[in-house]
This record gives C-alpha cells, structure tokens and sequence, in this order.
C-alpha cells in the first residue's frame, strides 16, 4: 500500500514539474521576443503597451491561477486554514493582474481609436475573467468564513470545483483565439507565410500555454491526488467540516423490548384444530 501511495504521489509531482516548466517557458519566450525583436514593454499607449496584456494575462489566467488551483494538493504541511488563506491569498493575486490586463488592452484601444468587444477572443476573455472574479468573491464568502451554514458550504463545493475546470477551459479558448487575433491584426497586407518568426513564436506561445492548461485540468480531475484525510480533517479538499451526526433522542418506545416474531403455525396444525 505504502509503495502504491509513493508511485501515486510521483505521478502528481511529474505532472505538476510539467505545468511548472510549460508555464515558465511560455512567458519566457514571449519575453525575450518582445524585447529583443518587437522593441519591449511601455506604457506608451502604443504596440509596447498592447505587449503587457498577452504577458500579464498568461501570467495571472494560467501559471498563477494554477499555483492557486494546486494549494490544496501541493502544500500538505499546513493545515487547512492556513493553506485556505494562502490559496485565497494566490487567487486574489491572479485576479488583480488579469483586471489590470484587461484594463492594458481598453485604454491601448482607446489611444489607437479601435473597437472594443468585437472579436470572439475579446468575448472569451471578458467571460473569463468576469467568472473567475463571480468564483473569487462567492468562495471567499462562502467557503472562507465559519458563521456560514455547513449544508451550504458542502453544496456551494461541488460548483466551485467545476467552475475552476470551466474556466480552465474558457482560459484555453482565450488564449487559441488571442494568437489568431494578433497574427490576423499583424498581417494587414502580408501572406501569413510572410510573418515567419512572428507568427512561429506566438503559435508556440499558445501551443504551450494550451498544453499547460490541459495539464492543470488533468491534475485537478484526478481525486486520488487530493490532500490525505489525516490532513483534510474528514473535509474534502480542507474546505468543507464534516458533517455531524446527532445522537437519537431516547423515547417510550425504547424502554420496552419488541415482541418476539413467532413463526406462524403449520396449516395441517391450523387445520386439525378447527375440526376438534
């Protein structure tokens, strides 16, 4: 058993090494091609501004989002409530820059006299970060506080776990629709083949943060990667106390045995009585 339990706990730790190093690389790659081949960041309500918002939102809607998803499975050496905060902690983190992300790419549109809220990637984004902010203020008011009700904190859980997976996926959409925009918005007159290294970087760049996504949903899908129960307390996931059960109250009934179930008599016997 013990040795099933270690071979399980690797799996976790190689799949969590992966996300680690998707994420890192993806926000790599599009750093060192922003500044040493399309001139860096600024806040110039120009192209180096519009370079802060893939940047931050990769950074806060996939590799922060994900430290903040993975608190409970990862950190086993705290108890819950610590790490109920430290998970909250994280989260609010990742918020902050996804809204500053979203605030970057409005004032660069702006400046630049475009649309808004045009294009289908512009519609998955604000989704996405509009239900990320919905989970972020219900979770801390339901699941963070102990005046509120145990019954609704045990049916609030269920939703909370699927909405970290669907907006997992609505962040993989984002960002596959995000790459298509801004190589369609690159070409202008230009064949796609002509964009070469441009189109090739941001292609890896989503490609990655795609596999990273998917990677995370994994190791989230997988309850025998949750937290043991000698560090859960008999709560899943360390959110939720268990549920309690009361004594029965004693009553009347309970001073007198029941009666004996006799089996009922034979019907020859039933039979030869009624003839006496």
């Amino acid at each position: 058993m013990a040795t099933s339990e270690a071979k399980n706990r690797t799996a976790f730790w190689i799949f969590f090494g992966f996300f680690q190093i998707l994420g890192i690389f993806s926000i790599v790659i599009f750093v060192v091609w922003e500044c040493f081949f399309n001139k860096g960041f600024a806040w110039d309500d120009r192209n180096r501004q519009f370079a802060i918002h893939p940047l931050v939102m990769v950074l806060s809607m996939v590799v922060l989002y994900g430290q903040g998803s993975l608190t409970y499975r990862v950190v086993t050496c705290m108890n819950r409530s610590k790490v109920k905060i430290l998970h909250l902690v994280i989260m609010g983190i990742a918020l902050v820059l996804a809204v500053f992300g979203v605030v970057t790419v409005f004032i660069y549109h702006h400046h630049m006299n475009y649309g808004d809220m045009y294009t289908l990637h512009s519609w998955c984004g604000m989704m996405t970060v509009a239900s990320f902010a919905l989970q972020f203020f219900l979770g801390m008011g339901i699941l963070l506080f102990k005046g509120v009700d145990g019954n609704l904190k045990r049916s609030y859980l269920s939703l909370h776990r699927y909405g970290s997976l669907a907006i997992l996926a609505m962040v993989g959409a984002s960002v596959v629709s995000g790459v298509i925009d801004d190589i369609y918005l690159c070409m202008s007159n230009k064949s796609y083949r002509d964009l070469k290294l441009h189109a090739v970087v941001l292609n890896v760049m989503g490609l990655t943060s795609l596999i990273a996504v998917l990677n995370l949903m994994y190791l989230l899908y997988r309850d025998d990667w949750k937290r043991n129960a000698s560090n859960r307390s008999g709560s899943p996931e360390g959110d939720v106390p268990a549920q309690e059960t009361r004594p029965r109250a004693p009553s009347n009934d309970d001073n007198f045995p029941p009666p004996p179930d006799y089996p009922p008599p034979p019907k020859e016997t039933t039979s030869l009585l009624r003839n006496q």
